[in-house]
């Protein structure tokens, strides 16, 4: 964008950010990567035949092309005074791009040449373009018109389906050159062609011609133009236009000067400059004015940096610091420390009217003239101090600024609060309200402190929006306090002696009772039925609670009786009175023959699971004493046998027991239980001889060993046997021939035995011969009895008796 300032400007397309030095800024093109021809400018040619606004230039390949230098039009053909001209042969991507670049690019309408012209891309592809439209497409066009020549490097567009885009020449930067015979103010620089032009910083304008001392000043390229809004009509000599995207700028034709401001308001305000806000500024630049101080030159005329500029106003004032020397007589710079004198410093600045908005170069001149100004001794820590304060001020401002507008604000909403607080609760914009309230509130200077129209607006929207909402708080609360009335008197209802309602009564039948009821009829259905469900759920809750308590009060009883059982069961176990090992049937009876049976058992409670219980417990602290009891024994040098007696155990380990806290109950349950050990031990051992005699003695019965056989010569037979073997183990050589005696001793008595049954059964032989023949003739009369009387039974069903007793004959085969 081109820069600010008053007074005459650089054309646009030469302009570019610098530090106070003038150089030249490229237009944005359609596509950054194509070669752009370079624009030289040179003035008009009133004599040569070319038309009024028109300027010669060369591009990079030295062809000639002419361009508008108000309308930024560009052509390769001359245009001639007198003819109409065509529109620049620049598609219409660049255009757009030549109207974002800051020139304006409007014109009134001039005659355009409705056909298609050839032109080349930099690939070396044809396209073809309509100097009309400004529609450009790779294919040739179907139209009878001749389509002509027209050389213009073109750049296929990315956005605008891959049409050719043409870029506008601009300028390259010059290169600065000082020449003292100039006039004063004025600089020289060189374009990279190495054509020399002129430039004065401090009105920003712009020449082709020399102003020397003894020539005379022309009017300059172009005015800038300068992007501001429209307030009024501009003056007579300045013509208004407007953009393609609809902004207007100004023209002036006889100074070939462009402006984005009306020219009629920058008269007025001649003194004033552009907002800067928004936008980072650099004080070093020449022609910018802060606070009415303009920074000082060199001799040369170049502007000078901060430091330098401190210096020159330090000299300049030099003479108002002299009198006021007497301000440091008070101040003893020796004995203040580093801190002191940067608050000294700050106080000075404050004292000397610096503010938030002051800028260093402002502050520079102002206070060099103090002699408190030199309390800090170098240029840096002035500076550096100057930033901090110039940082604070800044945030003291916006605190004072945010509080002045918050205590605007609530003046605002006082005002609407006070005026507004009888109107209807219906309303909800200032329109809904009464014109008389709307007029005192406008009237109202607390009213009038938000100037901005958008800010009031929305303050308003939002009274209205808080309104409503507490107008619905009261709503609630109201509804609330209603449904609480409605409560209390159902609560009233349901205690007592004999309550009206209780958790069962339905809401048909609360209504029926509570139809006159003022805060029953202060609630629509749905709040009382509400206010119903809460109240029954309640009552159902308080139901349920008592029955909770009163299960736990008899779980309690349950557990106390259960708990007396357990006690005097085992007070009778370890007295002796039931066994330890006995079954819960043999010890049934003897516990209903305890009085206290009946007053702690009742038919839900299960005797057996607490005898179980009680066991259980009794056996879990015997496996807790066991490992304990044995080491007593083993430190006592005693060891239980099956001879062994729980009294004499008990006499030698009865302090260390006790010590260890095991009742004599559970010392003697320990010894019973070893005893019991080594019962089974022995008679698992008895079985194994046993088994072991017995293998022998099968061993003997296999080998035939009868009352004729001898030792010696069995022993050579069964030696070699493993029963044999187990029986030397366990008892030795005798064994073996002591248990072979036994055996022959088994056989003898067992012969005899077989002998004596003998006898007796010869004796019986003859009565049972003559009781089978009795009973053989008996059984044969009862045969032909059964056969005769199924004779009988098949002649009445019909059949043959002899096919009977063929069939008899057959069932016996």
């Amino acid at each position: 964008m081109a820069g600010r300032g008053r007074g005459r400007t650089v054309p646009a397309w030469m302009q570019k950010g610098g530090d106070g030095d003038s150089s030249t800024m490229s237009l944005p093109t359609a596509a950054p990567s194509a070669p752009n021809p370079s624009r030289e400018p040179v003035r008009g040619m009133d004599g040569d035949g070319l038309a009024p606004g028109w300027a010669e230039a060369v591009a990079h390949d030295g062809r000639k092309y002419w361009y508008n230098i108000t309308t930024q039009v560009t052509r390769w053909d001359k245009p001639v005074a007198g003819l109409p001209q065509p529109v620049s042969a620049v598609p219409q991507s660049q255009a757009a791009s030549v109207a974002d670049a800051g020139v304006p690019n409007s014109e009134p309408p001039q005659q355009t040449i409705p056909e298609w012209k050839e032109a080349t891309a930099g690939d070396g592809r044809v396209y073809y373009y309509h100097a009309q439209t400004g529609e450009t497409r790779w294919e040739k066009p179907e139209t009878e018109a001749p389509v002509s020549s027209l050389p213009i490097t073109p750049v296929p567009s990315t956005t605008a389906a891959a049409k050719p885009a043409v870029t506008v020449p601009v300028e390259v930067p010059p290169q600065k050159a000082p020449d003292s015979d100039l006039l004063e103010g004025w600089l020289e620089y060189k374009t990279p062609e190495g054509r020399v032009y002129y430039h004065n910083p401090s009105t920003r304008e712009t020449r082709w011609e020399r102003p020397s001392k003894s020539g005379s000043e022309k009017a300059p390229l172009q005015k800038a133009p300068q992007k501001h809004r429209v307030a009024e009509k501009p003056a007579a000599e300045w013509k208004e236009y407007e953009t393609p995207d609809g902004k207007k700028y100004y023209h002036n034709p006889q100074t070939n000067e462009t402006k984005w401001t009306n020219p009629a308001l920058d008269d007025e305000k001649s003194s004033s400059k552009p907002s800067d806000r928004g936008r980072k500024t650099d004080d070093r630049k020449g022609s910018r004015r802060r606070g009415g101080v303009t920074r000082p030159r060199d001799a040369k005329g170049r502007p000078l940096n901060d430091k330098a500029a401190e210096l020159h106003f330090i000299t300049e004032n030099e003479k108002k610091r002299a009198r006021k020397a007497d301000v440091m007589e008070s101040i003893d710079l020796s004995s203040m420390t580093d801190i002191e004198k940067t608050k000294l410093f700050k106080s000075v600045l404050e004292e000397l009217g610096v503010t938030h908005e002051s800028r260093w170069l402002e502050t520079m001149k102002i206070c060099s003239a103090d002699p408190r100004y030199f309390v800090l001794s170098s240029y840096g820590r002035r500076h550096n101090a100057f930033a901090i304060y110039l940082s604070q001020a800044t945030k003291r401002a916006k605190v004072k600024r945010i509080l002045e507008t918050r205590r605007s604000y609530d003046e605002f909403f006082e005002v609407l609060e006070e005026h507004l607080k009888n109107e209807n609760n219906k309303a909800r914009s200032l329109e809904d309200c009464s014109s008389a309230t709307v007029r005192m509130v406008e009237e109202d200077p607390r009213y009038k402190a938000v100037s901005d129209h958008h800010e009031r607006r929305s303050m308003i929207r939002s009274f209205f929006i808080d309104r409503e909402r507490r107008m619905r708080d009261v709503h609630r609360a109201k509804r609330r306090e209603n449904m609480g009335a409605l409560r209390a008197v159902l609560d009233k209802h349901s205690s007592g002696e004999t309550p009206t309602f209780h958790e069962r009564t339905s809401f048909r039948q609360v209504c029926d009772v509570l139809a006159k009821d003022p805060a029953f009829l202060a609630l629509d259905e749905p709040d009382r039925s509400v206010v119903y469900d809460e109240w029954q759920n309640e009552q159902r809750a308080k139901v349920m609670e008592a029955r909770a308590k009163e299960k736990e009060r008899k779980r309690a009883q349950e557990r106390a009786k259960r708990g007396a059982f357990r006690e005097k069961l085992e007070e009778l176990i370890m007295s002796g009175e039931i066994e330890l090992t006995a079954r819960y049937k043999d010890v049934l009876p003897i516990l209903k023959e305890k009085k206290w049976f009946a007053s702690t058992v009742d038919q839900e409670t299960k005797t057996s699971d607490l005898y179980r219980d009680v066991i259980d417990a009794i056996e879990e602290k015997l496996a807790r004493h066991k490992d304990k009891f044995r080491s007593i024994l083993k430190d006592a040098g005693l060891s239980v046998e099956l001879g062994t007696t729980f009294l004499s155990i008990w006499e030698k380990t009865q302090p260390a027991l006790e010590e260890n806290k095991i009742s004599k109950f559970y010392a003697e349950a320990l010894f019973s239980r070893q005893q019991e050990k080594l019962t089974v031990a022995k008679k698992k051992e008895e079985k194994r001889v046993q088994r072991i005699k017995e293998d022998y003695w099968d061993l003997l019965r296999r080998k035939e060993v009868n009352e004729k056989s001898s030792w010696h010569e069995i022993k050579v037979v069964v030696s070699g046997r493993s029963a044999y073997k187990d029986l030397v183990a366990l008892g030795g050589e005798e064994l073996p021939e002591k248990s072979f005696n036994e055996y022959l001793a088994y056989r003898s008595e067992k012969e005899e035995r077989r002998r004596k049954r003998h006898r007796e059964s010869e004796g019986n032989k003859s009565e049972v011969n003559g009781d089978v023949k009795k009973k053989k003739v008996d059984g044969d009369d009862k045969l032909d009895e059964l056969q005769k009387r199924k004779n009988e039974i098949l002649s009445k069903l019909g059949t043959d008796p002899a096919a009977g007793a063929e069939m008899r004959d057959e069932g016996e085969v």
